[in-house]
């Protein structure tokens, strides 16, 4: 079971965000590409702005902004 917390808090995420995190963390320094989202997280196309819908979500749980956009390219935790 994973948790994340943030000075003694957790935060709850959804497995969706949570595999997100997770993708972007791996990654970390590297621009992740929608592709890679649809590849790794849900093994088939899922229309891009439902991705974009899922990452504003991540966003604003997090206390720091930390998630990236990489305009025309994808996301990215530097």
């Amino acid at each position: 079971k994973h948790k994340l917390m943030y000075k003694d808090e957790e935060i709850v995420l959804s497995k969706t965000e949570n595999e997100i995190l997770g993708l972007l963390l791996r990654y970390r320094g590297q621009t992740v590409a929608i592709t890679s989202f649809q590849d790794e997280i849900w093994g088939e196309y899922v229309d891009p702005a439902n991705i974009r819908v899922q990452i504003n979500n991540l966003r604003k749980k997090l206390p720091l902004d930390i998630i990236k956009n990489r305009r025309g390219q994808g996301y990215i935790i530097e």
